[in-house]
């Protein structure tokens, strides 16, 4: 991507669980992740290593449960590492399986009103930053006509075409993969079905994803990226720069994930001449905005931060008239 594509970004949006579960509720926050997804397959009368992992290192935390499982295989003996890999494998395949199942209804989705406004958050040359494995948010601005699967920034299919539409210029950067992102010939590719994309047909790729390896990466405090996600993670930090606005959505900015404090920093430092907005939509927003202002070194004069503490059903329209008014000082 040229220098010139960076500049004309518009809003960056960080986008975490919590968008999810203002739309599905029944879909899991992090801190709930570890015993849904033991319930899950305990539904689907599934095995899964979860819960011997929980009771052996007694936790019910699913990011110290992996940590301590990486953790295992990097220090285990060779011919114990290939037994924790293929249960390691086995448990990103049960997470992505499961949020799989979170995506974009139009029927239930036109039950409630006011998720009608979550389209009106996007307009063109967004980025949208997401932290989420399901693809919800894709299935939205499919169905809103915003975008379509080609927007995927730097995960392609090759059947896509150079003239493929991305209608409005917004590009989606999943830089914790997703749960319909599989590894073909060591390239990672989007399933495309209308199960996923219910409003972009002429997208549609059949394709039998059994036969490949998924791509997400689990939560755990060892984050080891892909080549195509390290380079999707550097695009993403380049265009946070030139973004005028920023918001951070349902996510609470852990610590331990260095990546995301890498994008909020490049937002964050002055290199140009104007006034930044960063709006924070969560219950702890005011939280976060401290630890924000905490974590900078160095003047932020140039930053008007902005905390909506509230769900997205409680704040989406302060949030989009908070946007509004960014857009009319440009």
């Amino acid at each position: 991507m040229p220098e010139s594509s960076y500049k004309k970004v518009n809003n960056l949006f960080l986008i975490g669980a919590g968008f999810t579960k203002a739309v599905l509720p029944e879909a899991p926050l992090n801190k709930d992740l570890l015993e849904e997804l033991i319930k899950y397959c305990e539904t689907k009368n599934i095995e899964t290593p979860l819960k011997k992992y929980k009771q052996e290192y007694k936790t019910d935390d699913i990011e110290i449960l992996l940590t301590r499982l990486d953790l295992e295989i990097a220090g285990s003996r060779p011919n114990n590492t290939k037994s924790l890999e293929v249960e390691r494998a086995t448990i990103e395949r049960q997470i992505a399986a499961r949020f799989m199942t979170f995506v974009f209804n139009e029927e239930r989705f036109n039950k409630n009103k006011w998720p009608c406004n979550l389209a009106k958050l996007f307009s063109d040359k967004d980025a949208i930053v997401s932290l989420n494995y399901d693809c919800f948010l894709e299935g939205l601005l499919g169905c809103s006509g915003l975008w379509d699967p080609t927007g995927y920034a730097h995960v392609k299919h090759p059947s896509f075409k150079p003239e493929n539409p991305n209608p409005r210029n917004i590009l989606v950067y999943k830089i914790h993969g997703s749960s319909n992102f599989r590894i073909f010939q060591k390239v990672i590719i989007p399933i495309i079905d209308d199960a996923i994309f219910p409003c972009s047909e002429e997208c549609v790729i059949p394709f039998n994803s059994n036969e490949t390896p998924l791509y997400i990466i689990a939560p755990s405090f060892v984050k080891i990226p892909h080549v195509q996600i390290a380079d999707m993670i550097n695009k993403a930090i380049k265009v946070a720069n030139y973004a005028k606005n920023m918001v951070i959505g349902g996510c609470s900015l852990r610590p331990e994930d260095s990546s995301v404090w890498l994008i909020i920093t490049s937002f964050i430092k002055k290199e140009l001449p104007t006034t930044k907005n960063l709006i924070i939509i969560d219950p702890d927003a005011n939280n976060i905005k401290d630890r924000i202002v905490s974590y900078w070194v160095g003047s932020t004069q140039h930053l008007n931060i902005c905390p909506i503490p509230k769900t997205f059903q409680d704040g989406i329209e302060e949030l989009l008239e908070k946007l509004n008014n960014c857009e009319r000082k440009k």
